[in-house]
């Protein structure tokens, strides 16, 4: 008898070759997205195995053009930088299962101008986004996993906490719309009697109210023309003319430097003359992926930090997982320990260094892959809830004075490897707070073109916009009033005991208030 002919099938690598020979944009992270790879120095010979394969194995002239054509530009350097994008996106990949019934709900309400009376704290995590591991090469059970998280196993509301801290609130403190409607009881009314968090506040307003409501009466301030020039300077240059440029001096030859009159004129030169060095390195650092702090050390601690540390405002920055005093005040209000308790822990804080007042906080990482990332949507979790706290220590610093409080706002950096995205929050009234993402999403360049150039030097006019900022709140915090008899009472008051009027109108605004931990699971 005759011996049967196996059947024929098809193997991975004829698979792969297929792939290569009728994708349209071969290209080594489109490969990486088809392939799923882990290991990285096998994924790059691989790549060079199939693209040879496949030259050999094609006569059809587009094909032959295509595959040559790539076979020219893909260099050691672009395929690195592909298999970092990769595994940036492999990790999005396998996570988003399990934040998808959790974080991008979060994500849905932050990209929206949402606002929250009674925020709680971020529970703290030992995920580190720099410690992104391989899993194994069976990807697909990996990724087949259900990791949703279930309704029961969801964190529910604190209905006693949330019930206390809105009786706190005085009603003649609560923010009353033009409709006549109170802000803080119709949020009550629907919270109260569910378990867990309800995203859909927009859906408990008219579009009138809406609007009343998320008005940005503040917005961003213009930067002032000299600035603006002076930015402009370094424009329409390649990076030859750029490096000549920032080796001259901003002043004339006759002018001496002063700190207090030319600290922001060396800022701008010192930003771009940082980033011109890293565009002349031949090692190309902008185009690989580096650690969260590599970026704040390299490039943000001039780009943002510099500009900040202001010896005429009298403001820092502080680095590194640092506490904040805002956070701490609150905790230590109501605190049921003999223990001082620490403020939550924030990559960077901008702040007043004599009253220690803070008025902006800077979160990073080391990469950005898109709007469902974990470590952007935890950031964007975590930072309303900072900037609250901030908010919160300067209303009470001015006494709760609704003219003044109405003037002040604080903000918030986020940089994700080159991603640069800032935000604001300010108070709408009563105990309400309005939390805006501004856009663009500033792309920093990881390479030299003129036109790519301009979106570094607008990123800088933004940074200087939120500086303004910060000078807007000093002023308004240190302002006096130039009445000679409201001057005089005061100090013929000094020393005296006095009781307040019984029809005074209480101000008040709301705390956060600790959210319940989530259970960890025990490990089998």
């Amino acid at each position: 008898m005759g011996k049967k002919s196996p059947s024929h099938r098809t193997t991975i690598q004829e698979r792969n070759i297929i792939w290569m020979i009728t994708s349209p944009d071969p290209t080594p992270l489109s490969f990486f997205q088809y392939s799923f790879p882990t290991h990285r120095v096998r994924a790059i010979q691989r790549y060079y195995q199939i693209l040879n394969l496949a030259l050999s194995e094609t006569d059809d002239p587009e094909v032959l053009y295509k595959l040559k054509k790539m076979k020219r530009t893909v260099n050691e350097a672009r395929i690195l930088f592909d298999w970092e994008t990769w595994m940036q996106q492999k990790s999005a990949i396998l996570v988003h299962r399990s934040v998808c019934n959790t974080n991008v709900h979060i994500h849905e309400e932050i990209n929206k101008t949402s606002f929250s009376f009674e925020s709680g704290e971020d529970e703290e995590t030992n995920e580190s986004e720099d410690d992104v591991k391989d899993n194994n090469e069976d990807h697909e059970n990996e990724y087949g996993k259900s990791e949703d998280v279930e309704e029961d196993q969801r964190v529910k509301v604190d209905k006693d906490s949330f019930v206390q801290e809105f009786e706190k609130i005085p009603e003649s403190s609560k923010l009353k719309l033009k409709s006549g409607r109170l802000v803080e009881d119709i949020l009550f009314d629907y919270v109260k009697d569910r378990d867990y968090e309800q995203l859909k506040i927009e859906e408990l307003f008219s579009d009138e109210e809406w609007a009343e409501l998320t008005k940005d009466n503040l917005g961003i301030p213009q930067v002032p023309l000299n600035i603006a020039k002076e930015i402009a300077r370094y424009g329409n240059k390649n990076l030859e003319q750029l490096r000549k440029t920032v080796m001259e001096s901003y002043l004339p030859s006759d002018v001496s430097y002063d700190n207090d009159q030319h600290s922001d004129l060396e800022w701008i030169q010192m930003a771009i003359r940082t980033i011109v060095h890293l565009y002349e390195n031949g090692n190309s650092p902008l185009q690989r992926n580096q650690y969260e702090y590599w970026y704040t050390i390299v490039l943000f601690g001039t780009c943002i930090d510099m500009l900040f540390r202001d010896s005429k405002l009298g403001t820092d920055v502080k680095r590194s997982d640092v506490p904040s005093y805002a956070s701490s005040n609150r905790k230590n209000r109501n605190k049921r320990t003999y223990r001082k308790l620490v403020g939550r822990k924030i990559d960077g804080i901008i702040y007043l260094i004599e009253e220690l007042y803070e008025m902006g906080a800077i979160e990073g990482a080391r990469s950005y892959a898109g709007i469902h990332d974990k470590k952007y949507l935890d950031e964007y979790f975590k930072l309303p809830k900072s900037l609250r706290d901030m908010l919160a220590d300067l209303m009470k610093a001015l006494n709760y004075n609704s003219m003044r409080t109405a003037k002040v706002q604080v903000f918030g950096i986020i940089h994700l490897g080159l991603r640069v995205q800032f935000s604001r929050l300010w108070s709408a009234g009563g105990s309400i707070a309005i939390f805006k993402k501004d856009h663009p999403l500033y792309e920093l360049p990881h390479n030299f073109s003129n036109d790519k150039f301009m979106q570094f030097l607008k990123f800088l006019v933004s940074t200087y916009q939120y500086k303004m900022i910060l000078k807007n709140n000093i002023q308004v915090l240190h302002e006096r009033k130039d009445n000679e008899d409201t001057l005089l009472d005061e100090l013929l008051n000094v020393g005296r005991q006095q009781t307040p009027p019984t029809n005074t109108t209480v101000n008040y605004f709301a705390d956060c208030f600790r959210t319940p931990r989530k259970v960890r699971r025990k490990k089998a």
